[in-house]
């Protein structure tokens, strides 16, 4: 019978401290993110998680040459919005 509740043991550790040490770089580095950083994180998320479902119905209905006129639309405006936004 194994019991781990009283095992002690320094590797275990490890990995702890190098989470902790990772993350507090990590929140160090936040501070100086900008919004449109923020932005751009957000919307990739939506992207990867609702773009599956809107490709495969423009691929179904239409074609792949419909799914890229889209995508390309998409992605222009995208660098209309944020060149418009840019600071100089």
């Amino acid at each position: 019978d194994l019991d781990f509740r009283n095992d002690n043991s320094a590797w275990i550790h490890l990995p702890n401290f190098l989470h902790g040490a990772g993350h507090s770089l990590l929140q160090s580095s936040w501070r100086y993110r900008s919004v449109m950083q923020g932005v751009i994180i957000l919307m990739e998320d939506v992207v990867l998680f609702f773009g599956p479902f809107y490709a495969s119905r423009i691929f179904k209905a239409f074609s792949l040459s419909a799914l890229w006129i889209v995508n390309v639309s998409v992605v222009g405006f995208g660098l209309i919005v944020f060149l418009a936004t840019f600071k100089r």
